[in-house]
C-alpha cells in the first residue's frame, strides 16, 4: 500500500483566544470554511497571530486493508501543537509520527490540527508535508 499524502484542500480556522471553540470533533461543520493547497511559506504566514491557534482539517479516504498493517500520521517536521483522528486525540507537542492504526477505518476520515501560534517563530513559518503512511506488521 501506498502513503496518503495529506498536502492539499485543508480547510483552515485561524482562533485568536485560545480555547474559546473546539474544532476537534467529526460533527463541526467546517464546509464554509476557507481552503489552502499547500500548507508552508506564505499560506501559513498569513494564518498566524502572536497567540491562538490555527484549526486545520481534512478528510481523506483509507482503501481496503486486506494486508496487516500499521498506519501512522506522519509530519516532516515535530507538530507545534495537538492533532485528532476521526475526533480521538493523538497529543502532540513536537511529536513526528503517530500510529493511528486504532482510530482509522475503511472509507472516509478526518485528520484535524490545532497549530500553536506564532507557528515555527525561528523560521519561515514553514509546516512541510503530511502523510498517512502505511507499515507492514512484523
Amino acid at each position: 500500500m501506498k502513503p496518503i499524502e495529506l498536502n492539499d484542500q485543508w480547510r483552515f480556522m485561524r482562533q485568536d483566544v485560545p480555547g474559546s471553540a473546539d474544532y476537534s470533533q467529526v460533527s463541526v461543520h467546517d464546509h464554509l470554511w476557507p481552503t489552502l493547497s499547500i500548507l508552508k511559506g506564505e499560506a501559513l504566514k498569513e494564518l498566524v497571530s502572536d497567540e491562538g491557534c490555527v484549526w486545520l482539517r481534512q478528510t481523506f479516504d483509507m482503501p481496503a486493508n486486506d494486508e496487516c498493517s500499521t498506519w501512522w500520521l506522519e509530519f516532516a517536521e515535530p507538530l507545534q501543537g495537538k492533532a485528532w483522528v476521526n475526533g480521538k486525540p493523538l497529543g502532540g507537542d513536537n511529536k513526528q509520527r503517530f500510529n493511528v492504526t486504532a482510530e482509522v477505518s475503511m472509507g472516509s476520515n478526518l485528520v484535524v490540527l490545532c497549530l500553536d501560534c506564532p507557528l515555527y517563530p525561528d523560521d519561515d513559518h514553514t509546516w512541510r508535508k503530511a502523510s498517512c503512511v502505511p507499515y507492514p506488521c512484523e
